[in-house]
């Protein structure tokens, strides 16, 4: 299987990226889906369109592919949920519009969404925690570095603090 050069991302490319993440600037890769992040930024924290975290967090992930038997609905989801750093338990799934200019790709047929799709949305994930966790850092003044994040809290295990991704979401929110 030839991979897509649609979501080729090369080492310098994601590095970069994570440093911008973890900087807290706006988190943007090469995925098509990333280019509006916070285009309606508030209190819901939206760092890509695969994910929003509300106030009382609630964790809703995107589903962009249909289901028509091959599970993606949930194996892609629990992509973005694990690198996220969220308990499965505590998300909600939500069927996208069929929007490719947002979502990229979506259609079905040839059992090829999960490893066409498994590491950008691996990627969304991440860029998620790691938004979250520069909200805790700036939050606490401290280094990121310091900070773990785990079953949709960000931990700072030297000073015992820990918030939810939901205390969260507004200050990522605004990053």
């Amino acid at each position: 299987m030839t991979p897509n050069p649609q979501f080729n991302l090369s080492r310098r490319n994601f590095l970069r990226v994570s440093a911008l993440a973890g900087g807290g600037m706006m988190l943007a890769t090469q995925l098509d889906a990333f280019e509006d992040v916070l285009a309606q930024a508030g209190s819901d924290f939206k760092p890509n369109a695969f994910i929003t975290i509300t106030p009382d967090n609630i964790v809703t992930i995107i589903a962009k592919n249909p289901e028509v038997g091959q599970g993606v609905k949930t194996s892609m989801p629990m992509l973005i949920a694990e690198e996220l750093g969220v308990e499965w338990k505590n998300v909600r799934l939500q069927q996208a519009d069929v929007d490719q200019a947002k979502y990229g790709p979506q259609n079905a047929g040839g059992s090829t969404s999960t490893p066409t799709n498994w590491e950008p949305l691996r990627r969304a994930g991440a860029a998620g925690r790691a938004m979250l966790i520069q909200a805790a850092a700036q939050t606490w003044n401290v280094s990121a570095t310091e900070l773990t994040a785990a079953s949709g809290r960000v931990t700072h295990a030297a000073s015992n603090r820990s918030m939810s991704y939901g205390e969260l979401a507004t200050k990522a929110a605004a990053l």
